[in-house]
């Protein structure tokens, strides 16, 4: 979606009876109210040559997330199998990953805190750093409970069958992360590009979010199957994929938060 000064006017016009029709409703009501600045804002040099340098960071930072949950992936198939050692090999690898990521938070942190970056937003860049960081615990988190619980059972692999499957779901986790990562790129470029991508994260964090609450039901429909334990651990699994969906639609709400303060 990309927002041209003439729809920008339109945007100011948006009554409260119409509002809630709005593409931008309702994720963020300063997104109505100053639509218009925003889409002028297009094309104005917002990041200057100190600012790139420093979203490298937060490239970085996304880049372990994305090897994090692609990770997951492989860890779900080795669980599934019954292999336990590659399984225990690639918690691991996601466990260092988010060593890895904490390291790259705190240099950029650093940087930020004591230089003249973004513009009088440095608390708005170091606030998306923590929320960002917060998809890579989460994503540890579910490798932690997935290699501590015993989901090689039938009730564990039906989760992985049909379209609404825990593959799906981890599919869709992805497309939030690089639907963000885009988002952040966008800054380089102005608020149209920046919008669009929230509004991807958006969308595909609400489908996450329908596919966890399909797995959980399916999950609870089997639980005469299943000891309350191992149901109780598989329902964490499912819930911590979905707070990194969640982290990174949180981190989209202060990129919005951004482009808003961004004069």
């Amino acid at each position: 979606m990309r927002l041209s000064q003439t729809e920008g006017h339109s945007c100011l016009r948006t009554s409260a009876s119409n509002k809630k029709h709005h593409p931008l409703f309702p994720f963020a009501e300063i997104s109505l109210l100053r639509c218009l600045e925003l889409s002028i804002w297009r094309g104005i040099e917002f990041i200057g040559r100190g600012d790139k340098e420093t979203l490298r960071f937060y490239d970085d930072l996304l880049g372990y997330v994305f090897k994090q949950i692609d990770g997951l992936k492989r860890l779900v198939a080795y669980v599934a199998e019954g292999d336990s050692e590659l399984a225990s090999n690639e918690a691991a690898m996601i466990g260092t990953f988010e060593s890895f990521a904490d390291d790259v938070k705190q240099k950029a942190s650093l940087k930020i805190c004591r230089g003249a970056f973004f513009s009088g937003l440095s608390e708005q860049f170091l606030e998306l750093l923590e929320k960002i960081d917060d998809m890579a615990d989460y994503a540890k988190d579910a490798s932690t409970a997935a290699t501590e619980m015993n989901l090689s059972t039938p009730v564990f692999h039906s989760l992985l069958k049909n379209q609404d499957s825990l593959y799906c779901m981890i599919d869709e986790v992805v497309q939030t992360a690089k639907a963000l990562k885009a988002a952040i790129e966008g800054l380089r470029r102005g608020s149209d590009s920046v919008i669009e991508a929230i509004m991807e994260v958006k969308k595909h964090e609400k489908l996450a979010d329908i596919i966890k609450e399909k797995l959980i039901k399916r999950l609870y429909s089997q639980k005469s199957d299943i000891d309350l334990l191992t149901l109780l651990q598989t329902k964490e699994f499912i819930s911590s994929l979905d707070l990194i969906a969640d982290a990174a639609e949180d981190s989209s709400e202060t990129l919005l938060a951004i482009v808003a303060k961004a004069e």
